[in-house]
């Protein structure tokens, strides 16, 4: 050890007090930790994630965006995003999907 006069019994006691003190305060912040809700709220978003077979993007897609379009305004969802890993995700206050 570097430091002078600390042995390490001395050392070994105050890293113990240490972890003591830390292991109290996380058990503190846990008590005030209010507990998750039974329901979402209403204005919380509606996610809803599908995978799609690769071969179909472009169906799902459509020309021009169209059939996402026609997606968004049928399922009432504010957004639809499709990923490159073939997720498709919609999103939005109502969505109907």
């Amino acid at each position: 050890m570097q430091v002078e006069g600390i042995t390490l019994e001395v050392m070994r006691q105050a890293l113990d007090q240490a972890k003591a003190g830390r292991q109290h305060i996380l058990r503190e912040m846990q008590s005030c930790d209010p507990p998750p809700a039974k329901q979402l709220s209403q204005y919380a978003p509606r996610i809803r994630r599908f995978n799609i077979d690769p071969d179909k993007i472009g169906q799902v897609i459509g020309s021009g965006g169209r059939n996402i379009k026609m997606l968004q305004a049928a399922a009432g969802c504010d957004e639809i995003m499709v990923r490159v890993c073939y997720t498709v995700s919609f999103r939005g206050a109502v969505c109907l999907v």
